[in-house]
């Protein structure tokens, strides 16, 4: 799979598209537990991006109506394995970890919040650029 990086490790890795079939997996086993409850699912950050070398750990955006409404889905995500860390230091934001070492974060954002258009615009940048070659 190609996932995973230790704590207190900084690793950057080439382009590898077995991101993409991890975060399909992953979107299905989060749809399955909280996919009725959710706006949207996105493979975000620089593994979403097909070239750009990236760090090994998948980001996960989740999309929600209403930060306060989506606690209900924190014990559906901790029953897949992962850690919830609060907001960890971006208001509005429930934040998880996956893996040791670490494999996927998710990051669970109000559907019209700065920081969910932030992740979208980021990503779709790279794939709008005119002559991107990572």
């Amino acid at each position: 799979m190609d996932l995973g990086l230790p704590d207190g490790i900084v690793q950057i890795l080439p382009f590898n598209p077995a991101w993409n079939e991890s975060f399909t997996a992953e979107k299905e086993r989060l749809n399955l537990a909280i996919g009725a409850q959710v706006v949207d699912i996105q493979h975000i950050g620089s593994t979403s991006i097909p070239g750009m070398p990236s760090k090994p750990v998948l980001d996960i955006g989740i999309a929600v109506v209403d930060f306060e409404s989506a606690k209900d889905y924190i014990d559906p995500i901790v029953g897949l394995g992962y850690k919830y860390l609060g907001e960890y230091g971006i208001s509005r934001r429930h934040f998880f970890i996956r893996g040791n070492p670490r494999t996927h974060h998710i990051h669970m954002l109000e559907i019209n919040s700065r920081e969910w258009r932030s992740h979208l615009f980021f990503q779709n940048l790279f794939e709008r650029a005119p002559g991107f070659r990572p």
